[in-house]
């Protein structure tokens, strides 16, 4: 479901109660001992999960070499650049879990459950994702959607949380998140980045190196 509150545009997803991929990730087969005990953890998680996404359509005012300025706000980043070189509007986003899950993610004192719990929450952060570019894909004219992430790639670096916080900052609120001082955003469960219409898609994991990184979507290309 979405809406269009005030200006802003925020769209709510759901962790669905069956787990979806979360059984295959933590390797729990079915029938194994710790599937009932899993279970009832996505359940309680499905009832109290609130993932959300808020973006915006901005026009991209000026660009060079290492920098793009958005809605009035330079944000520095040879990725930046390069990405949106031929890009005329670009959709700054911020997703959530929501602080409910968070919370109850962090309060099992058993570590398993813990694991799982967070694991748990995270997968509710990926859904507020898919469903916010699902909605974003239906004004994409046969073309792509791509995602850029401060922090994800040295290329734009964590700082770059300070410029899109300055242009999300009714978004932010709208969703309940913050920016701390070290750049960690609250809830953790949270993600912020642009999103952009292209010919083709680009994805983060082309360029990191990273070796058997297990949520990778993209071989490295360098």
């Amino acid at each position: 479901m979405s809406e269009d509150f005030q200006g802003l545009h925020i769209i709510d997803a759901a962790l669905p109660s069956d787990g979806g991929p979360v059984f295959s990730r933590l390797r729990i087969a079915p029938g194994s001992p710790h599937e009932t005990g899993c279970r009832a953890l996505v359940a309680q998680a499905a009832s109290i999960a609130r993932p959300r996404a808020a973006w915006r359509e901005c026009r991209i005012d000026d660009r060079d070499a290492g920098s793009v300025t958005i809605d009035g706000t330079r944000l520095d980043g040879p990725l930046l650049a390069e990405n949106l070189c031929d890009i005329e509007h670009a959709l700054p986003f911020i997703a959530t879990a929501g602080a409910d899950v968070e919370r109850w993610a962090s309060g099992f004192s058993d570590m398993l459950e813990r694991f799982w719990a967070d694991e748990i929450a995270g997968l509710a952060l990926e859904y507020a994702v898919a469903a916010l570019m699902e909605r974003l894909l239906e004004g994409a004219d046969g073309k792509k959607i791509s995602m850029m992430n401060p922090g994800s790639l040295p290329q734009w670096p964590i700082e770059g949380q300070v410029p899109l916080f300055t242009i999300l900052e009714r978004e932010a609120q709208s969703l309940g998140v913050s920016l701390g001082e070290n750049m960690m955003m609250r809830p953790l469960k949270s993600i912020s980045g642009i999103m952009y219409y292209s010919g083709s898609e680009f994805v983060n994991c082309s360029r990191c190196a990273r070796e058997g990184c297990p949520k990778r979507r993209a071989p490295y290309r360098p």
